[in-house]
């Protein structure tokens, strides 16, 4: 009876030993995984559509809101947007194809900022042209040209400030992954 239990013991012991040597060399076989679709952290060469890297959709995002901000200074008079975005992306743009020189973690938490204040500065630029629309009246011809230069602001001020939050989403998620991989020896450059 007893040597029926030490055996009995024995084979439990050699099956776990298996077991756990089985998962081990499962793991081990197991591909990295990719940074792919919302997670938080997603690598600047991240496709996030077909043919399309993060960096580049980010860029490309930026680079429409410089064409939807010409329109609203030629519709509205609102220039600011305009000086504000032209800036922010031609410094994307250096970060983005000059990696050697622009590529680091503070250059990047720059530009996030940036693009977080320029948000902001989207959206108060909305709701005080909303406030300047409600307190012109609507009596005369030259004061409907001045609504509708108002109602071109708010309309293309929205569309500026949803594709800003797009762009500062891209952004966080870039920037997160750049602090996350800070501390290996082996990171590969940000926008390379």
């Amino acid at each position: 009876m007893e040597i029926d239990s030490i055996v009995c013991m024995d084979l439990e012991s050699e099956m776990r030993y298996r077991n756990e040597s089985q998962i081990k060399d499962e793991t081990e076989e197991e591909p990295p995984r990719q940074s792919a679709g919302f997670e938080w952290a997603a690598e600047p060469d991240e496709m996030l559509f077909p043919c399309c890297a993060t960096k580049f959709v980010m860029l490309g995002i930026a680079a429409t809101l410089v064409v939807v901000a010409i329109l609203n200074w030629i519709l509205s008079h609102f220039w600011g947007l305009f000086v504000w975005l032209t800036f922010s992306t031609l410094f994307m743009g250096l970060i983005i194809f000059l990696p050697e020189y622009f590529s680091n973690i503070i250059n990047f938490a720059i530009n996030f900022c940036v693009w977080v204040a320029f948000t902001i500065f989207a959206l108060v630029t909305v709701i005080q042209a909303a406030i300047w629309k409600s307190d012109v009246p609507d009596i005369s011809e030259h004061n409907r040209r001045i609504r509708s230069q108002y109602t071109c602001a708010i309309v293309l001020g929205t569309v500026e400030f949803f594709l800003a939050i797009c762009v500062c989403i891209l952004m966080f998620r870039m920037l997160y992954y750049y602090y996350q991989n800070r501390g290996q020896e082996n990171i590969v450059a940000l926008c390379a």
